[in-house]
């Protein structure tokens, strides 16, 4: 008995650390936009941030199918440690996911060739900033 409850206690746990590991996101991004290697249309999405494993997920709201698994890097110098939003750089006409900050905590995308690319052929980026809210759990 002694055994069962303690399984069912560490399960319990582990799911409770599990779920506070990954924060939702939603956001609305006025303009088309490079996440990774793909190009996304402007729209509702979705990010999953997952510290622990330095991954982010990126789902569009609307199920069409414009989804992105992305690698980070775990930052904590966040510009606004009180707002949750995403950092946008844009070379040229080309906008691309760079930051993503819940709070204080934020994850830096790797950038993809493409953005290398064009980066190394631009000496000014624009940044934008799309304010995002936390999903209830």
């Amino acid at each position: 008995m002694t055994t069962r409850i303690r399984t069912l206690f560490g399960s319990i746990l582990l799911l409770m650390a599990t779920m506070a590991s990954a924060q939702t996101v939603h956001f609305t991004v006025p303009f088309s936009f490079v996440a990774g290697s793909k190009n996304l249309p402007a729209g509702n999405y979705i990010f999953e941030l997952n510290r622990e494993n330095n991954t982010l997920i990126l789902l569009s709201e609307d199920r069409s199918g414009n989804n992105a698994l992305m690698l980070a890097n775990n930052s904590e110098s966040a510009r606004n440690p009180d707002k949750t939003y995403a950092i946008f750089q844009r070379y040229g006409a080309h906008y691309f996911l760079a930051e993503v900050w819940r709070q204080g905590a934020g994850q830096t995308l790797i950038p993809g060739k493409l953005e290398r690319e064009l980066a190394s052929k631009h000496s000014n980026v624009e940044v934008a900033q799309v304010e995002a809210r936390l999903s209830p759990r």
